[in-house]
């Protein structure tokens, strides 16, 4: 009769490997949400001291707004220069209208843009998500006042900090370490099935193919257990026991006639 070596090993790695898979890929979810939420907010983090110091920089004493404006725009250039398209600035006046802003700093949809240009609703920084072009962007806005002439200006500045390249840098990083658990996986099922194969299916499968054998009757004793555990004392005592069942066998004799045969007339010879 052949083994069930294999069937046994297999049941028992499906099982434990099939745990341990759920188990990785709540770890796998759990992982990227985590991240996901610590890039987030790494980025408003940014954004509040960025618009902050912007902020800072328009309601310089005694410099004009006019002045400030002037200076926002030459960094608005070197900005397009560069090609600097995840980080924009804009400053906005009491009414909403834009005074200065950098290239990308605006989104094409009317609905967007006014997440951008509304007052913040306290006196301090309000972070939004604001959609611009395919991506998401994060944007800080609070309000400014200048003191640099003799009528004081009011409005509005505004720091965005488009997502996509710490989007991408996190899915980067997720799909890094997702590989790094799918070969803790692979290598944890191979560290179950070999030494589960070697110390456990092994001494069954030897205790398994010499019952069938007994069942056959033929009592050979079992050949050493692969394995020094509890497996050598239960080959000890099956041996023993095939010992027990041999003698037995052996002391019967030849089977009893059965009361038919007894009863049976014998044949006469002429």
């Amino acid at each position: 009769m052949a083994s069930r070596q294999g069937r046994i090993a297999l049941q028992l790695t499906q099982w434990v490997g099939g745990t341990i898979i759920l188990l990785m890929f709540v770890f796998i979810l759990a992982d990227y949400a985590i991240q996901r939420s610590y890039f987030q907010r790494y980025v408003d983090e940014i954004a509040i001291r960025e618009v902050t110091g912007l902020r800072n920089f328009v309601e310089r004493q005694q410099i004009p707004l006019e002045d400030t404006v002037a200076q926002l725009q030459v960094m608005r250039e070197l900005g397009q220069y560069a090609e600097s398209s995840d980080r924009n600035f804009a400053v906005f006046d009491e009414m909403g209208n834009v005074l200065v802003r950098s290239p990308w700093a605006m989104p094409s949809s009317p609905v967007e843009a006014e997440k951008i240009s509304r007052a913040p609703s306290t006196e301090y920084v309000d972070v939004r998500r604001v959609r611009i072009g395919d991506s998401w962007a994060t944007v800080a806005v609070t309000a400014y006042e200048t003191r640099g002439a003799e009528t004081p200006s009011y409005g509005t500045v505004a720091f965005i900090i488009s997502s996509a390249e710490q989007q991408q840098m996190a899915l980067t990083i997720w799909g890094l370490r997702s590989l790094l658990v799918l070969g803790m996986i692979i290598a944890t099922m191979l560290a179950v099935r070999i030494p589960v194969k070697r110390f456990v299916v092994r001494p069954i499968d030897g205790l398994f193919m010499a019952a069938y054998a007994a069942s056959r009757d033929d009592f050979q004793k079992l050949p050493p257990c692969p394995c020094d555990n509890e497996f050598a004392d239960l080959y000890d005592m099956f041996n023993r026991l095939l010992g027990h069942l041999s003698d037995t066998r052996v002391g019967e004799g030849p089977p009893a006639e059965t009361e038919e045969a007894a009863q049976a007339p014998e044949d006469t010879v002429e």
